[in-house]
């Protein structure tokens, strides 16, 4: 589950990547409280996995655990300072890999990553990807709120990707 925003430019999606009959699934639920409507959509894979299916976490190659190891296993981190952020003593790593600089800001008390930043190189302009990260300790309403989409009465559903309805 992903929310970003807040008021009327939240946004809540949840995503559950699985195998059917040897085919990687992406089960997806978003919710946009702007317009107070949402999707759900199933895609899944052309074709079958051949061999044996991959071991460990299904698909989200795209969150911040898969995207730390998939950098750090690639290249050598290297510590480039010790500032605090947000009030906590953190530990800055970074790397680079081929058209992209990551730093990585962890907690020196938890290691849990609080901060990454992107930067692009080899001569595109574009600005850096910056996200912050909040941990909390899981509960149950948590963890039934993470793995069940939860669309608020009263929102209408629309075509998958849709999002501006009520313009």
């Amino acid at each position: 589950m992903l929310q970003r925003g807040s008021g009327s430019a939240e946004v809540a999606n949840w995503e559950r990547d699985y195998y059917g009959n040897r085919v990687l699934h992406w089960d997806q639920t978003q919710v946009n409280y702007g317009p107070r409507n949402w999707w759900t959509a199933d895609e899944h894979a052309a074709s079958p996995v051949k061999g044996p299916l991959p071991t460990g976490p299904t698909g989200g190659g795209y969150t911040l655990g898969a995207l730390v190891a998939e950098v750090l296993d690639n290249t050598p981190g290297k510590i480039i300072g010790y500032p605090v952020v947000d009030g906590r003593p953190t530990i800055e790593l970074s790397a680079s890999v081929p058209g992209s600089q990551f730093q990585f800001w962890v907690d020196s008390r938890t290691y849990q990553v609080i901060r990454t930043a992107k930067y692009f190189t080899g001569g595109l302009n574009v600005p850096p990807l910056v996200s912050d990260y909040d941990w909390v300790r899981a509960t149950a309403a948590l963890v039934n709120l993470i793995n069940h989409p939860q669309v608020p009465a009263g929102f209408t559903r629309v075509h998958v990707g849709q999002y501006y309805t009520n313009k």
